[in-house]
């Protein structure tokens, strides 16, 4: 069995990690933001896989850390804006409901 340097088998695996965000983001992040009608969110995750070869690795880490902070906003702006849940009617298991006081 052969190995690889150190070196080359971080690097692989960097370069890996990296295709896998971009996929992420293209496929669920890019689909989700459409359906949310956050367009422009959208467009950031397609260019992550549309817009290549990126500047550099860091560049494309920043691009990502921004998409997933621009989720973590929404994601604390819509759970401020979800009403509390309200409790179940009380209903008799017994009758049916249009007989139920």
């Amino acid at each position: 069995m052969s190995r690889r340097p150190v070196g080359i088998s971080a690097e692989h695996n960097l370069s890996s990690l990296c295709y896998r965000l971009a996929s992420v983001c293209y496929v669920d992040v890019r689909r989700w933001a459409r359906l949310a009608n956050r367009h422009g969110l959208a467009e950031r995750a397609a260019k992550l896989i549309l817009d290549r070869p990126h500047e550099s690795r860091g560049a494309f880490l920043g691009q990502v850390d921004s998409i997933v902070a621009e989720l973590e906003r929404i994601l604390t702006d819509v759970a401020y804006e979800r009403p509390p849940l309200q409790p179940p009617p009380k209903t008799s298991l017994m009758l049916p409901l249009a007989l139920q006081p």
